[in-house]
């Protein structure tokens, strides 16, 4: 657990100027390199949800060029859908899986009117429709869009985990656990 949040509760969290969350990034991507050295066998994966997935995705550029995260799942993300991925899809060993959902109205409503995590606005979170390749995208940022990129859309089967397409509907225990769990258990 890395805990990034100001400690005055959602909104503020989302509201969080880019200069704090970049901050908080470093600090993450400190740990996963000392993570990296003291067990250089061991996978590291990370693990954001809403305003976090922004930190989680800086946390990964900042990441010095031998560190490698097998893994990351981004759930409610509230980065701007068009945030380009390259720096930190570089870091990425395995897949950065995206889940959305057209029904989690914090990301697709609400996040319209203090922006989104990385201070965008009139720009849609990718907790709503995953992330588009940026304009004017190079063969590299392709490439490792298509290759690292996988979206997972909300679907009814979800429900059983008591996932209905809500905001924090995919933190539930059980959603995780049949989930999440299995995405970050893949060591590539």
């Amino acid at each position: 657990m890395f805990s990034w949040e100001t400690g005055k509760g959602l909104l503020a969290d989302q509201d969080a100027s880019d200069a704090y969350k970049r901050r908080r990034a470093q600090a993450l991507a400190k740990e996963f390199a000392d993570r990296a050295k003291m067990y250089p066998d061991a996978p590291n994966n990370t693990l954001g949800f809403s305003a976090g997935t922004a930190v989680a995705v800086v946390a990964l550029e900042a990441l010095p060029e031998d560190v490698r995260v097998a893994n990351v799942v981004l759930l409610g993300s509230s980065l701007s859908d068009n945030y380009d991925l390259t720096g930190a899809l570089r870091r990425v060993g395995g897949k950065l899986h995206v889940f959305t959902s057209n029904h989690d109205r914090v990301v697709g409503f609400l996040m319209n009117f203090p922006g989104t995590a990385d201070r965008k606005f009139n720009v849609a979170g990718a907790g709503v429709r995953g992330f588009v390749l940026p304009r004017r995208a190079g063969d590299e940022t392709r490439v490792l869009y298509a290759d690292k990129i996988v979206r997972i859309r909300w679907q009814k089967s979800f429900e059983v985990d008591q996932d209905y397409g809500h905001h924090f509907d995919n933190v539930k225990a059980a959603f995780i656990r049949d989930h999440v769990a299995p995405l970050l258990a893949v060591v590539e």
